[in-house]
């Protein structure tokens, strides 16, 4: 599965995600107005001359508060179906079938063979006898090390002077980095009545 596809579904699932969280912030709101104006027409009866002043300055703290924390929620809201949607990501990544990791891990080789000569080869404990075949197929002598990562790889030259890091947590978090302001436009587009951009 390329970062294309790990995209596409972090939006799509994202997406369904936000519309939920989207209802929800709506009703909240409206209860936060309902309470609001229960509010208002309680202080109106109490007196009418005095109070007016007081319930216009009220009205408008009240109005700016309530939307304050309306868009707090959905802020909140927004970044956990975030933060979710990558988890997901990172499941469904470990979970990838031994040939499609041998594939990812073949690509990840030949781009990193064009930067540095490959020494080391840092993998997941349970993917050791994937890279082991690869290397094999690829005729590349490299060192295996076992590391502490959901999977990908981390590659190293002889001289430990230039070490890259393929594993899946990076690879997300620079996605998460270079396109959170895209995703989160996609995601949220039909909510906020945003047009995405192409």
């Amino acid at each position: 599965m390329g970062l294309k596809e790990v995209k596409q579904e972090i939006i799509n699932e994202a997406k369904k995600k936000a519309e939920i969280i989207n209802k929800q912030g709506l009703q909240e709101r409206a209860e936060i107005n309902r309470e609001l104006s229960i509010k208002i027409e309680a202080a109106r009866k109490d007196s009418e001359n005095e109070v007016e002043k007081y319930i216009v300055e009220m009205k408008k703290r009240e109005i700016s508060s309530a939307e304050l924390r309306g868009k707090n929620i959905l802020l909140d809201m927004k970044k956990k179906a975030v933060d979710k949607a990558f988890s997901d990501a990172l499941k469904k990544l470990e979970k990838e079938s031994s040939e499609e990791r041998k594939k990812r891990f073949e690509k990840i080789l030949a781009r990193a063979s064009k930067e540095m000569s490959i020494s080391k080869v840092y993998c997941n404990k349970n993917h050791e006898s994937d890279i082991n075949d690869v290397l094999k197929t690829s005729r590349a002598n490299a060192k295996i090390s076992i590391v502490n990562i959901s999977g990908g790889l981390i590659l190293e030259n002889q001289e430990e002077t230039v070490s890259v890091d393929y594993s899946y947590e990076t690879l997300l978090q620079q996605i998460r980095e270079n396109l959170l302001s895209e995703v989160a436009a996609k995601l949220f587009a039909n909510i906020t009545g945003e047009k995405e951009e192409e």
